[in-house]
């Protein structure tokens, strides 16, 4: 298994993981949306999954600008406009 962890705010991560079964990573409690996001772009990371564990908003906060953001990123800059990613 592939797992990469992102740091964010003092004390938090989120986890990207795949398989070698997986074409895609699935994403982990993507609170820290900012530094999460900027990770992903810069190494082009395809996920298909999100994964919200709980509802503590150092976990989930923002989510639904990291979702618009993702799914902009995969349709226009890696022009992939059929690409789905299940929460």
């Amino acid at each position: 298994m592939n797992v990469k962890y992102i740091p964010f705010y003092s004390d938090n991560y989120s986890y990207i993981f795949k398989t070698e079964k997986d074409k895609c990573f699935s994403l982990v409690d993507p609170g820290g949306t900012k530094t999460v996001l900027k990770y992903i772009f810069e190494h082009e990371y395809l996920i298909d999954k999100i994964f919200l564990t709980h509802k503590h908003s150092d976990h989930i906060g923002r989510f639904d600008q990291l979702y618009a953001a993702l799914t902009d990123f995969y349709k226009n800059k890696l022009n992939l406009p059929n690409h789905t990613i299940e929460v």
